[in-house]
């Protein structure tokens, strides 16, 4: 496979309007906020001084579309603290093309963990597809979108299988694993607004969505697995990335991945690739970047950022530059190709095995740039943080993955 080369403007444009549109009604962030984002992003993910935390309700599940294909699943990745070991937990609700949505109607759905010992170790992969899914918030039925105002209370229950919270998971593949999982003390990506990296974005009508709730909660986990008679148990404590998807399928490519610390002192998440709007088929990314240095987003709905992405799955690795007027921001990914598993995918016709593959022995290498006074307009950039995720996720989607 070809590595694919690109930069993002066209779709920054369409953004640029729909966001100019958030700004006007006095739902964005203000002409201070984007120019000096430095100063003002450390406000946005920590909240001012005195601001009360706004919980991430928009984990919460939302009303499924009135007639499907719709979908929303949560993903849960625990990386160990005293080692490399990871393991993650993906619970999916799915609402076929052409079904009609009742209310507290039972669904199709998947369920998935994935297992690492790291460090080069390959990702192994259980997968199962449910045939009667469940969700809702308070112990209630959903009949409303998440609003931001409370906190995330819903349970996602798979009949058979187990069920999943906005805090634990309690799940068993039959035959093949179990995990039980406890979080706490989140790290929201946006503690002022609860919204993640869409920003209000979230809530237009577009295809498909990403928000991240947390990007490194304290955990406790266990998780068993079964080998031909045979039971291997490991427990231990780690920090937790949470996030979830919903929309009507996955987009024909796709990047994903993050990584933290081993003290939870740094956290990278980034998601993008083609994104269907419309007739169109363009390309944008979601970055976003902690640190004790700096607290960064990028999104193209943020008028002058720039995106450049680099990617060659056949050989494990992703790169990706982004630019607004005052910052630059660089990731390089990389996983050895043998450290992949294999995941399903949301898609028209339900749901397709080998859809994504998945790696948790990647590393990643962060650098973050601050842009002169001046000097910016002559390309000079000052390295103001550097940071390495060992043991991160990366993960290849769809017609990003390497052709045959």
């Amino acid at each position: 496979m070809v590595p694919m080369i690109g930069k993002s403007y066209p779709l920054g444009i369409l953004w640029t309007a729909c966001f100019c549109g958030l700004v006007a009604c006095g739902q964005g962030p203000t002409q201070t906020e984007l120019l000096y984002p430095e100063s003002s992003l450390a406000d946005l993910v920590t909240g001012p001084a005195g601001a009360e935390l706004v919980p991430s309700s928009l984990h919460d599940p939302h009303r499924p579309a009135a007639v499907g294909p719709w979908f929303e699943g949560w993903y849960t990745r625990i990386v160990d603290v005293g080692g490399s070991r990871s393991v993650a937990v993906i619970g999916t609700s799915y609402l076929p093309p052409g079904m009609v949505y009742t209310p507290g109607m039972h669904m199709p759905g998947y369920l998935a963990v994935l297992v690492s010992e790291g460090d080069g170790a390959p990702t192994y992969s259980y997968e199962v597809y449910c045939d009667r899914v469940t969700f809702r918030v308070g112990g209630e039925i959903v009949s409303d979108n998440p609003d931001l105002k409370s906190p995330a209370d819903f349970e996602w229950t798979a009949e058979g299988y187990g069920s999943i919270t906005e805090d634990s998971i309690d799940v068993t593949i039959p035959g093949l694993v179990t995990v039980k999982a406890q979080m706490s003390e989140p790290v929201p990506w946006n503690a002022r607004t609860g919204t993640g990296p869409e920003g209000f974005m979230s809530f237009l009508p577009l295809p498909l969505h990403w928000h991240v709730a947390s990007l490194g909660s304290a955990a406790e986990y266990q998780y068993t697995i079964e080998d031909q008679g045979q039971s291997r148990s490991v427990a231990g404590t780690g920090w937790a990335h949470q996030e979830k998807n919903w929309g009507e399928i996955f987009p024909p490519a796709w990047i994903w991945g993050e990584g933290v610390t081993g003290n939870n002192s740094a956290q990278i998440a980034f998601a993008g690739g083609k994104a269907a709007l419309g007739p169109f088929t363009l390309t944008t990314w979601l970055v976003g970047f902690r640190s004790p240095a700096v607290a960064w987003d990028f999104r193209a709905s943020i008028p002058g950022t720039i995106f450049h992405s680099e990617i060659d799955a056949c050989s494990g690795q992703y790169f990706l530059q982004a630019t607004n007027a005052v910052q630059t921001l660089t990731i390089e990914a990389s996983a050895p190709l043998d450290t992949f598993a294999s995941v399903s995918i949301p898609t028209e016709d339900g749901y397709r095995p080998n859809g994504g593959i998945e790696s948790f022995s990647a590393d990643i290498i962060v650098r973050a740039y601050r842009h002169d006074p001046l000097g910016g307009l002559l390309g000079i950039k000052r390295l103001v943080d550097e940071q390495f995720f060992t043991n991160a996720a990366l993960e290849f989607g769809a017609d990003y993955q390497c052709a045959p």
